[in-house]
């Protein structure tokens, strides 16, 4: 709803016509910020998002805090983390030879996408991609 106020807000500067069509698209159910949160919530955290990564995005939107907080309670932060090592072929998706020398950049791009230190640990602690396939769906 926020995101349709600026957007709205760069093409006019009269408040309430602004005002007036955003509670006439949220009447309308064109405009909802819990099914859009929800929404962008699993798709960020199937490509690799951290949980924190969302949250951040979903403020940026102008979705609030509670709706965040909502959509953010079915997201795993171990399921997320599986699916950014296997995207970016990190930890065991490395060829077992080169996992050693590349261990702590690997740790570092958890950190950078905002994943804790134990949940990038425990993807890294796996021995190939069959064990983070199976971590990722327990």
């Amino acid at each position: 709803m926020e995101n349709l106020r600026r957007v709205l807000g760069r093409k006019s500067e009269d408040r309430e016509a602004i005002q007036s069509v955003v509670d006439k698209c949220v009447r309308l159910g064109l405009v909802d910020d819990s099914s859009y949160a929800a929404g962008r919530a699993v798709s960020l955290a199937r490509l690799g998002a951290s949980r924190r990564a969302i949250l951040e995005r979903l403020r940026a939107k102008g979705v609030d805090q509670e709706t965040i907080l909502g959509a953010l309670e079915g997201v795993s932060d171990l399921a997320a983390a599986c699916a950014l090592a296997r995207r970016r072929r990190l930890g065991p998706y490395r060829p077992a030879a080169e996992r050693p020398r590349f261990r702590e950049k690997d740790l570092a791009a958890f950190a950078r996408a905002g994943f804790p230190l134990e949940v990038a640990r425990e993807v890294m602690a796996c021995r190939d991609p069959d064990e983070v396939e199976a971590l990722m769906r327990s």
